[in-house]
């Protein structure tokens, strides 16, 4: 994906508000991201293009990015690992 091609139904997006503070999320009609900064509709990022800007419901400005596979790294869910004694 490039910056500024358009994000479809189930799209992944990288909301991004700066360093340290962003999110992976798949975008669908009828779908929230709740944050600290208030909520975004995701359905309302169907049709436009990555790299938009977005306004949560308390007014802070965040941007859609197409996601890197470091993001995927980043955000994806670990596993615990078993560690025996000697």
């Amino acid at each position: 994906m490039e910056r500024g091609s358009v994000i479809k139904e189930g799209s992944d997006v990288l909301i991004y508000l700066k360093k340290g503070k962003n999110w992976v999320v798949k975008v669908g009609e009828g779908k929230r991201l709740h944050t600290h900064l208030g909520y975004l509709d995701l359905g309302a990022l169907i049709g436009k293009k990555y790299g938009s800007q977005i306004t949560s419901s308390k007014g802070h400005i965040l941007w859609a990015l197409p996601p890197a596979t470091r993001d995927y790294v980043e955000k994806s869910r670990r596993e615990t690992q078993i560690i025996y004694p000697k």
